[in-house]
């Protein structure tokens, strides 16, 4: 598993790295948004307490570098993040919680001179690093999780400038394959997805 995690890093990084510049159009886009729902097997407590399901809504935030040639095809290496992703403020049983994917994707748009003044769709998906974390109080239980992930999303950007631009998109995020949950005897799975609204601004070069 860990050696699937890094060929796909490293297979973003390389790709990002040796593409030739001449017919590049690099998109840094730093971004914010909520989680929009989903469903997980790791304990839940504060939830099931309260008798509402995982998947209540939460910040997410992150940034995503993208490389576009003059085709339909592009690379980027994507990195969000979840503060808090099991916990209720007014019930709190977790001293943190979190989950963070950082992945390489492969992103299909419309060539840029179609939609040079105009919204630019693209969809996107690929492979990385999925952790997931809960933290309770004085470290009675810690579980932390690094898997290999997917994440596949869609949205558009809209020019603002020739140089900055706003990225809509919705994306979701899981495990690549759920693994058997430690101590469990009867088979139970391990496993977690979610889906993500996010909005940022894009700073192209």
């Amino acid at each position: 598993m860990a050696s699937a995690l890094r060929l796909c890093l490293c297979s973003a990084i390389a790709i990002l790295a040796f593409a030739r510049p001449a017919s590049a159009d690099w998109h840094f886009t730093p971004f914010v948004g909520m989680t929009l729902g989903g469903s997980t097997t790791f304990p839940d407590l504060e939830n099931i307490l309260a008798g509402r399901q995982f998947g209540r809504k939460h910040l997410v935030f992150g940034g995503s570098v993208t490389r576009f040639w003059r085709g339909p095809l592009g690379v980027e290496g994507l990195f969000a993040f979840v503060p808090g992703i099991f916990d209720r403020d007014d019930l709190p049983i977790f001293e943190g919680s979190h989950a963070m994917a950082l992945m390489g994707n492969l992103v299909v748009t419309i060539p840029r001179a179609w939609s040079e003044h105009g919204l630019r769709p693209f969809a996107s998906g690929g492979f990385g690093l999925l952790q997931v974390s809960q933290k309770y109080p004085q470290d009675i239980l810690v579980i932390r999780r690094n898997v290999l992930g997917y994440n596949v999303g869609g949205g558009a950007v809209g020019p603002i400038t020739d140089r900055t631009g706003v990225r809509f998109e919705v994306r979701r995020f899981s495990y690549v394959k759920s693994g058997e949950i430690v101590g469990s005897s009867v088979g139970a799975r391990e496993n977690i997805n979610y889906w993500t609204a996010t909005v940022g601004v894009v700073f192209r070069y």
